[in-house]
């Protein structure tokens, strides 16, 4: 992953037990501190696995879910932020339901017309 550069001010007691523990650990400082920020996002900020879903869905017989792949997302998003998922899988989830009701909007605009 193409990484960018940060600077970041630690206290002289930080950096040192920072670059004592890489020394150890035969790691990079900058390496030790990547680690510490995904550890500390995924912690604070979990992202919803969206290959988790997958065989979760039992579609129709002849129903091909690749067609269907921003509903049945949907669907698990929405089932995600039931059991109180983060505010940015809410915001994901919004989207998606104002992308279906457009999607839902067109077909019924299509339907009149025809």
């Amino acid at each position: 992953m193409a990484k960018k550069k940060t600077m970041i001010y630690l206290t002289e007691r930080q950096q040192w037990q920072l670059k004592q523990h890489a020394q150890e650990k035969g790691e990079s400082m900058a390496g030790l501190i990547r680690t510490a920020v995904d550890e500390f996002l995924a912690r604070e900020r979990p992202v919803l696995d969206y290959m988790a879903i997958v065989g979760m869905f039992e579609g129709e017989p002849g129903d091909n879910a690749s067609e269907r792949v921003d509903e049945i997302i949907g669907e698990a998003m929405m089932e995600a932020d039931i059991h109180g998922e983060s505010e940015e899988t809410r915001k994901a989830v919004a989207r998606w339901q104002a992308k279906q009701d457009k999607r839902d909007k067109k077909g019924s605009n299509k339907k009149r017309s025809a």
